[in-house]
């Protein structure tokens, strides 16, 4: 079955779709000051390096990372596929990689130099969106997790990643205040990428979303279907968040409100 120019819902983004992509970025004057890709490029297991993601990336893109001038961030990346549940690799093991020890050193560094930090990986902590009480990565690295960024939530001011195959944002807060002034909130947002086949029912469309934070988000998409009928791709905006869903920013307190408004699970923590 041919899956179309611009791919389908089940199988791994093309070439043709990822450039559509970057190409819509530059039409629409995006200009975006810097871009997060949290899709990895899906690469057969036995070929799967750095290099060769680093490559595959370089080769779609040709673009060079460049981070905001105007304020001091520090974006970390994770290897969260080692925490991942079905990777049998990582069983029983307390650190992979020593990789907490070295989140806490590097968020440490970052606040000693009072940096801002986007933390950036692929499978997300949080609860899936299409499941109950169910976490992507193990239970006893999710609490770990958790607990890190909360210690560090002063300028841990966003997280971003892929892998749900999902448009949504999650809070967290801390189950023991009582209240929104007195709670220690930490707030991530876990967002579609283009880089991946669609696993989960019902199917998504791909999406790109555009941040000004802390005022706003501007969502856009690609019909899938439409596009490789007419053989030429035509992302539009979805919605732009502060419209869409009544609420006067993207900060925290606004993204509080309006899950407690939505009636929607918010994460506790102990």
């Amino acid at each position: 079955m041919d899956p179309g120019v611009f791919g389908d819902f089940l199988c791994d983004s093309p070439y043709h779709l990822i450039l559509s992509a970057f190409s819509y970025m530059k039409q629409a004057d995006l200009q975006p000051e810097f871009i997060i890709w949290t899709g990895p490029p899906h690469v057969p297991k036995e070929e799967l390096s750095t290099y060769v993601v680093i490559n595959v990336i370089a080769n779609m893109t040709h673009l060079t990372l460049v981070l905001p001038t105007a304020a001091s961030l520090s974006c970390p990346g994770l290897n969260t596929n080692l925490y991942y549940s079905p990777n049998q690799v990582t069983v029983n093991m307390t650190d992979p990689t020593g990789q907490f020890q070295w989140l806490q050193e590097t968020l440490e560094l970052s606040r000693q130099k009072m940096e801002m930090v986007y933390v950036i990986a692929h499978v997300p902590i949080g609860y899936l969106p299409y499941a109950i009480n169910t976490t992507a990565i193990r239970e006893s690295y999710h609490e770990q997790l958790v607990k890190i960024f909360h210690n560090y939530s002063d300028f841990v001011k966003a997280q971003f990643y892929g892998h749900t195959h999902r448009d949504s944002i999650l809070v967290h807060s801390f189950k023991k205040k009582k209240n929104l002034k007195e709670s220690k909130l930490k707030n991530f947002l876990i967002k579609q990428n283009i880089l991946e086949y669609c696993y989960c029912i019902p199917f998504n469309n791909h999406s790109l979303s555009l941040f000004f934070p802390p005022k706003d988000i501007w969502q856009f998409y690609l019909n899938l279907t439409e596009a490789n009928l007419k053989q030429r791709s035509k992302w539009k905006l979805e919605y732009i968040m502060t419209e869409a869903f009544d609420i006067d920013d993207i900060q925290l307190h606004s993204l509080h409100e309006l899950a407690l408004r939505a009636d929607v699970m918010i994460l506790e923590v102990t």
